[in-house]
């Protein structure tokens, strides 16, 4: 880029403009700010892998263990994060189900899925992507085990969003902040509350299900899905779904062998039993 000198010649800008992206949307998210740039020279170099009963370690001010230790309850109003009493648990709730029989003991869900101020997200001393929030935190593993950059095809970070969802979500805010630590996080939370809004409107459940399912799928395919979970799988919405059986096997493997003995077999329920296992504490 060139800008005029006094004498009316063009010469080189030695400084580039500054980017200033637009503020975020519809959402107020208190982010954790280290008070220095990172540092991982003294962090844990080993972090055992997270589970949904324990954390261990935020970036900037690192608050670490010599063994993963259980965390207390946390309020769905706080807002903190990280603080040196660990006190950013991560639990499960029981969901109140539509249908009973298909909730298992454990669900993580949430207390309050129309306020979301106590969510908040932070890359761990091992690198990777983490959120407190129990729900948003399976997701993110689901999702991408994690991984800040992670890619799949059209879909970018550790949410694996996409550029539609992206653009319902965050508006005005380019594609490639998906991978930002600050704004993944919420463009995650965002699009979850677009989601939550189009299934109150078609009087569908606000549940770990739904919620994950409109996210997973797109609400479109979730809302055909929910009309009729026992009807066969169809068209794009079928494909979408099967997708989420290759790896199976670990979180249910009766649906996991149902679904090798026949993919066309694989319905709407047989998609919810899975979501839901994938999203429940064992043991």
């Amino acid at each position: 880029m060139f800008q005029l000198s006094r004498g009316g010649l063009e010469v080189p800008m030695t400084t580039q403009p500054k980017f200033s992206p637009t503020p975020f949307p519809d959402i107020t998210m208190p982010m954790y700010k280290p008070d220095k740039p990172t540092d991982f020279t003294n962090a844990v170099k080993s972090v055992a892998p997270i589970d949904m009963n324990t954390i261990k370690g935020v970036s900037g001010k690192v608050y670490t263990s010599d063994k993963q230790l259980p965390l207390p309850p946390i309020s769905s109003g706080s807002t903190g994060i990280a603080q040196p009493t660990l006190n950013t648990a991560v639990r499960a709730a029981n969901l109140p189900s539509y249908v009973p029989s298909d909730t298992p003991k454990g669900l993580i869900s949430r207390d309050d899925w129309d306020n979301f101020d106590d969510v908040n997200f932070y890359v761990g001393t091992d690198g990777k992507y983490y959120s407190t929030d129990p729900f948003f935190n399976r997701m993110i593993w689901r999702e991408s085990k994690h991984d800040l950059n992670a890619k799949n095809g059209v879909y970018r970070g550790p949410t694996q969003i996409g550029k539609l969802a992206w653009t319902d979500a965050m508006p005005g805010i380019s594609f490639d902040f998906r991978t930002d630590p600050e704004y993944a996080g919420k463009g995650a939370v965002n699009y979850a509350k677009w989601n939550i809004k189009q299934l109150k409107r078609a009087g569908i459940p606000v549940n770990t299900f739904t919620v994950y399912g409109a996210h997973n799928l797109g609400i479109k395919n979730l809302m055909a899905i929910y009309r009729d979970l026992d009807a066969p799988l169809t068209g794009k919405t079928k494909d979408a779904v099967l997708g989420n059986f290759n790896d199976s096997k670990e979180h249910a493997p009766e649906l996991y062998k149902k679904y090798l003995r026949d993919p066309n077999s694989i319905t709407g329920r047989d998609y919810m039993n899975l979501i839901n296992a994938i999203f429940t504490i064992k043991g």
